[in-house]
């Protein structure tokens, strides 16, 4: 082993007691943070095409600035690890770094790792069923060994999934809660702004900045997305009665219907967009081009385009 490495370990030796703070992890306890009412405002309909289906399965956290004065710093070219697929599932996802220690518990199963990418240094634990319980990230990029990321997980008996986890980043001063149903998919989402620090005394007030609820049919795809912020509520439903690969859908901004899509077969669709004063455009699209647009004042046709 190079003297790099070993260096390494014999710091992180020293560290593993830091992942005690914050919160227990290995069972479920006491209950995520209420959430905090949050005044709404109006979306102008101008707004609507800019909502796409990505952004609103997988909307990203606003970036905040570190505190005033703080000494942290993180290589972002490193990729970081996401515990959430594209299917809003989570997933064990290995580090993929040089392992530079493993410890085991008493039966004989892995108890920690200490894995390494470049300046980064991971520690994971885990439970006697072998599933991962705290995941912490520091950083060596100043010369300093900083915690700049921890996430931890609450499991519910003998569960392979957990029932809610939480992730502070210390870097961008954000924290977010999510609990999951029992195949494990994230049912709510809630994204805080605050000050957190390594001791429980100094972790300021959270700031609820954005919260998200999802509902699943029986085979887990999402029937309901419902995003809430200080801007506005964001409504989708779905429907899969047609069994095309995608299903007919409603968007709701602020309780108004605003868009609906309908599918006659898998390429091919009605796209209906509602403005203000009964205002709306009606767009024909067959094997995935647009052939036809109406713009209508309620039931009344304004203009007829063809492609």
């Amino acid at each position: 082993m190079n003297t790099r490495c070993l260096k390494k370990i014999i710091f992180l030796m020293l560290i593993m007691p830091v992942h005690i703070f914050l919160y227990g992890a290995g069972s479920k306890e006491s209950s995520p943070p209420s959430a905090l009412a949050i005044p709404l405002t109006e979306i102008s309909p101008e707004e609507i095409e800019s909502v796409e289906k990505k952004e609103l399965r997988e909307p990203q956290p606003e970036e905040t600035a570190s505190a005033a004065g703080e000494d942290i710093s993180i290589n972002l070219d490193i990729p970081e690890v996401n515990y959430v697929n594209s299917q809003n599932k989570f997933r064990m996802l290995e580090y993929d770094g040089e392992v530079l220690d493993v410890t085991f518990n008493k039966e004989g199963g892995i108890a920690s790792k200490v894995l390494a990418e470049g300046k980064r240094v991971v520690i994971k634990s885990y439970d006697s069923l072998m599933r991962v319980i705290e995941h912490a990230e520091f950083s060596q990029e100043t010369g300093k060994n900083l915690l700049t990321k921890k996430i931890t997980f609450l499991y519910d008996e003998k569960s392979q999934f957990p029932a809610e986890s939480t992730e502070i980043d210390y870097v961008r001063n954000e924290k977010i809660h999510c609990n999951y149903n029992n195949d494990g998919f994230v049912i709510f989402k809630k994204m805080y702004t605050g000050s957190y620090a390594l001791s429980l005394s100094q972790i300021g007030e959270d700031t609820l900045k954005l919260q998200e609820k999802y509902s699943y049919d029986e085979k887990n795809r999402i029937t309901e997305y419902v995003k809430k912020s200080d801007t506005g509520e964001i409504r989708e439903v779905n429907f899969y009665t047609k069994e095309f690969p995608n299903p007919d859908k409603k968007l709701f901004i602020d309780s108004v219907l605003r868009e609906e899509i309908t599918y006659a077969d898998e390429q091919s669709y009605t796209k209906i967009t509602y403005f203000d004063d009964n205002q709306s455009v009606s767009a024909v699209y067959v094997n995935g081009i647009k052939k036809e647009e109406l713009f209508k004042n309620g039931s009344k046709v304004i203009r007829r385009t063809q492609y």
